[in-house]
């Protein structure tokens, strides 16, 4: 894997390319690998193929704060500006549980929205994580944020 770094900042890229899968031929599970070949591809403008390897550390372990943090950057390269937060809802099949660390690794902002027009706060409410929900509130999260329909999302999150 450091031979691809190496290669890569040589300019090198098929080399580059051939360490990197090297790595991953010799464990299929090495996260790391996948990660490197994801940001290599990114960088040179092959967003499907930085996409997949982002999806094969996802299905590996879809805690890895990293890879969402690439996706982001492989999604802003395609073009679609879609709320990091959405995203990160999305693709890890919400279940009401949101990581702080992961929230805030890739740079949801308090203002976020979902398409149905929730913030962070509704969702950390819904997963009954009173630390990250005093923590939203003292960074500033609005209490009284709305959905599109009108009705508070808080009060949302706490009815269920």
């Amino acid at each position: 894997m450091k031979g691809g770094l190496f290669f890569a900042y040589l300019g090198e890229y098929i080399k580059a390319e051939e360490a990197h899968l090297k790595s991953i031929q010799l464990d299929s599970n090495y996260l790391e690998a996948w990660l490197y070949l994801a940001q290599f591809y990114q960088e040179l403008a092959d967003y499907s193929k930085a996409l997949e390897c982002i999806d094969q550390v996802l299905q590996v372990d879809n805690r890895v704060w990293k890879a969402y943090h690439f996706r982001g950057f492989v999604f802003h390269g395609l073009g679609e500006h879609r709320s990091p937060f959405e995203l990160l809802i999305e693709t890890e099949n919400f279940d009401g549980h949101i990581h702080l660390g992961t929230l805030l690794s890739v740079g949801v902002s308090l203002k976020a929205i979902t398409r149905k027009g929730l913030t962070p706060l509704p969702y950390a409410a819904q997963g009954s994580q009173l630390d990250l929900v005093k923590y939203l509130v003292k960074k500033g999260a609005n209490v009284r944020a709305t959905t599109k329909a009108g009705v508070y999302g808080f009060c949302l999150s706490t009815s269920s």
